[in-house]
């Protein structure tokens, strides 16, 4: 019995530890051709991340976004630094290296603009 209760408390911790999380931010672009974007950024409980920006001709693209292939895809890693993550690139399409702040549900971009730090997008995380 005690066995069948260790495995069981395992396996839970296994698969709860191994979670990942998706933010998400959407809007409008100033484009002419495809005026709607989605950027998906996944987090990795092992510290990789992927970034996926996604563009639409149409505001209900928006919604299935996932069907579509990104218009540019990047991962990475990402690290502690102070009181900020700082995101480091893998790929050739280097368009995120700066500091990101985290909180429970938000992940807000964050760059330096005359020695001050200013906040940029903001990605809600994805409710399941």
């Amino acid at each position: 019995m005690k066995e069948y209760l260790i495995w069981i408390l395992l396996f839970t911790t296994a698969t709860s530890s191994a979670q990942e999380k998706v933010f998400l931010n959407s809007g409008k672009t100033f484009k002419i051709e495809k005026k709607y974007y989605v950027n998906e950024i996944i987090l990795n409980s092992d510290s990789t991340f992927i970034q996926r920006y996604y563009e639409f001709r149409e505001k209900n693209g928006i919604e299935s976004y996932k069907n579509s292939v990104p218009e540019i895809e990047s991962n990475g890693t990402y690290s502690k630094s102070g009181k900020y993550y700082l995101f480091d690139q893998k790929s050739p399409n280097d368009f995120v290296n700066d500091y990101f702040k985290l909180t429970e549900n938000k992940l807000i971009y964050l760059y330096c603009r005359e020695g001050k730090w200013r906040k940029g997008a903001r990605f809600k995380l994805k409710s399941e």
